[in-house]
């Protein structure tokens, strides 16, 4: 099989899986890495997921739990395999993963990349050397883990957007279209109230 997986879109798929998106049976491509991220009763609901356009890494991580927490020794031994634990992977492979960190000024030595962390694959961001930084990470994005301490963050609603000058203008005509002429004060005045509006009900 020499497509691409349908999931991470970086890996040669291994094998056609069959999923169930609503009920609806259809063939997804995946790779050795993507078909054990999770358990087979949660796979279509991961696959379904991420074809969405969910992040592998946040899927995965909402439904199997954080990664568990190391002991200071067992961060010691991820330490001494750093980049090593991408030597299985093709050059372009380990590239993938390598690059982008080292463009972005984030120094690897001494660190271990962790999928469950990234927001997307090669995420320069997912390396970390201990628990510290890990935290320090979840905290910034606003994700949870229970066995480091990290509450999600809740940023409330997100904002409305704003409208469009076109729609904004067809409402403030449609407002003062049966008064004819208005004087510019009044127009203004009619256009902050149908913006206003807009936020409201946003």
């Amino acid at each position: 099989m020499s497509a691409t997986c349908d999931l991470c879109r970086t890996r040669p798929a291994a094998e056609a899986r069959m999923i169930f998106q609503l009920g609806v049976p259809s063939t997804c491509n995946v790779c050795w890495r993507c078909s054990c991220k999770v358990p087979p009763e949660r796979f279509d609901e991961y696959a379904h997921r991420v074809l969405s356009g969910d992040s592998p890494g946040v899927v995965q991580m909402q439904l199997l739990g954080p990664p568990p927490v190391k002991s200071p020794q067992m961060l010691g031994a991820d330490r001494k395999r750093g980049i090593d634990q991408f030597a299985n992977l093709p050059p372009d492979g380990q590239e993938a993963y390598i690059r982008p960190a080292i463009e972005a000024g984030i120094p690897i030595h001494g660190k271990r990349y962790y999928s469950e962390l990234a927001d997307f694959p090669g995420d320069p961001r997912a390396w970390v050397d201990d628990r510290d930084e890990t935290r320090r990470l979840l905290e910034d994005r606003g994700w949870s883990s229970e066995p480091l301490g990290v509450k999600a963050r809740d940023d409330g609603p997100p904002p409305a957007a704003p409208l469009a000058d076109d729609i904004v203008e067809e409402h403030v005509a449609d407002a003062i279209g049966h008064k004819g002429t208005v004087s510019k004060a009044e127009y203004l005045r009619t256009r902050e109230e149908v913006i206003a509006s807009h936020s409201k009900a946003g």
